[in-house]
């Protein structure tokens, strides 16, 4: 988004060509990186259009180039086979729901993604739980100028030059067109939805955008108060994180009464083993008495990591030998299976990594 913007903001018919190259190498690069860089281009379109931009077309044109060019240029694999690899990239990414689907828990109910579709409105409710409360106003001050100028536009259709205020012009109209796209793109049916917000994090790189443009209103109407409400919002952002280190990827936003809020409206606590702090290692170390072993709930390859580097040294099951004596459980609803929910919910838990009254890592013993 910012390469496209200093390309075309130059004056005359021409736009700034080695932003427009930058712009190509890092759209190659998002295409190689996930399916969703594939659609990339299509709120660039949209605001080329919208604003009969020349320059903004020979950007994507050149740029478009430029970027098939880095996408096979950074991708061995397609090399020898540009066409059936391409093939196997699209396949793999469009039957998810046949091989790896994922259930995660939403609002209290349970979703197999990608063959169930999360509720149309999930990306905008996961946008609310996990921003702060100052940096999502200042989005939101910056998303309604960029659809008001946007809307300006499209009723008195004008070329950029006519529209060039910063930043209330072309710029806020494309930040805002990324950031609805992005948001709809990830609540699409049939989409997968797992992780929290790991599927869509591109829209809160815009939406960091957003606030930059909503920051700027504010300064620009209100003086010394609008700079006075962004720090506001900066200090509050600072704090409501600092609360809930080390796990930051358990935050939720004030708004929801953080954590503990978020746990009682039915949204996941934790994703991916993150809660098994430093303390609960050393737990499970000191506690494991030789010839027995530790067993996981689920078994990513980070298990074998912590083994190589030595920072687990309790056996671990299955790939050591021994009889179990802990089962360590992750609270992450949508993945438990019958014996964890009951262990939760009657079992006595011998260690637990809690954050904010909500547990997100339980050891049982393991006769229990």
């Amino acid at each position: 988004i910012l390469a496209f913007a200093a390309a075309v903001e130059r004056e005359g018919r021409s736009p700034r060509w080695g932003w427009v190259i930058l712009f190509g190498v890092l759209c190659g690069w998002a295409t190689d990186s996930k399916l969703t860089g594939w659609f990339l281009p299509l709120p660039f379109f949209a605001w080329s259009l919208l604003y009969r931009s020349r320059r903004g077309w020979l950007t994507l044109v050149v740029g478009g180039v430029v970027a098939v060019l880095v996408l096979f240029a950074f991708n061995p694999c397609w090399w020898a086979e540009p066409i059936s690899g391409v093939e196997r990239f699209l396949r793999s990414n469009l039957t998810r729901g046949k091989t790896i689907p994922i259930p995660v828990q939403f609002l209290g109910k349970i979703y197999q993604t990608p063959n169930q579709s999360l509720p149309w409105y999930n990306t905008l409710v996961w946008t609310v739980l996990v921003t702060p409360v100052g940096f999502l106003s200042l989005g939101i001050i910056g998303a309604l100028t960029g659809s008001w100028r946007a809307l300006r536009a499209i009723r008195r259709p004008a070329r950029i030059e006519a529209d060039s205020t910063v930043p209330l012009g072309p710029f806020a109209v494309l930040v805002v067109l990324h950031w609805g796209f992005l948001l709809t793109l990830r609540a699409l049916p049939h989409t997968p939805g797992h992780d929290g917000v790991r599927l869509f994090l591109p829209a809160f790189g815009v939406l960091a955008l957003a606030a930059g443009v909503g920051a700027s209103v504010l300064i620009k109407s209100l003086g010394w108060w609008g700079k006075g409400l962004v720090v506001a919002a900066i200090i509050e952002a600072s704090i409501s994180l600092a609360l809930v280190m080390p796990v930051p990827l358990s935050y939720f936003s004030p708004v929801v009464g953080g954590l503990r809020g978020a746990a009682a409206l039915g949204m996941e606590p934790t994703y991916f083993w993150d809660g098994l702090s430093d303390e609960a290692i050393d737990w499970l170390n000191a506690n494991t008495p030789p010839g027995r072993t530790v067993r996981f709930s689920t078994f990513p390859t980070s298990w074998l990591y912590l083994k190589e580097t030595g920072r687990l040294t309790a056996p671990l099951a299955p790939i050591d030998q021994g009889k179990p004596i802990w089962l360590i459980i992750q609270n992450r609803p949508g993945a438990l299976g019958p014996l964890e929910r009951q262990l939760i919910d009657r079992g006595k838990p011998a260690f637990t990594v809690s954050k904010q009254g909500v547990p997100l890592v339980l050891i049982y013993p393991y006769p229990d």
